[in-house]
């Protein structure tokens, strides 16, 4: 499933998920930016405008959900997938009632991961 066009941001503090995520997506033909914080995302966001986030949850510092915040509060309301370890059940609600729109456990599977991305666009839409 092709993701021509569409701009990504990808935010996780390990790199080596960074470069997989980064690797899967382009294949897939999207455009991508990888950052490893939510600061490096923040000053991201200055010249390039996602059509969708993908935050890890846990991150030293701010976490996913200090950028979804910051997010909102600059008005700004891409699509949001969480790809995160921490699959258990609270989390999962607290990252549904925060207004993230996708939740999807780590590690990924690329095809599966490609289509995860472009319904969780489609969704946003």
């Amino acid at each position: 499933m092709p993701l021509f066009g569409v701009r990504v941001l990808v935010v996780d503090d390990d790199e080596d998920t960074v470069e997989l995520e980064h690797v899967v997506l382009t294949m897939a033909r999207a455009e991508v930016r990888g950052v490893r914080s939510v600061s490096e995302a923040l000053a991201a966001l200055m010249d390039f405008h996602p059509d969708v986030v993908i935050t890890d949850l846990a991150m030293p510092g701010e976490d996913g959900f200090a950028l979804l915040d910051s997010l909102h509060l600059r008005g700004e309301h891409p699509a949001t997938l969480v790809l995160t370890a921490m699959v258990e059940p609270a989390v999962v609600e607290r990252a549904k009632d925060a207004g993230f729109g996708t939740f999807l456990a780590k590690p990924i599977e690329p095809e599966s991961f490609v289509r995860t991305v472009a319904q969780t666009i489609t969704r946003r839409s």
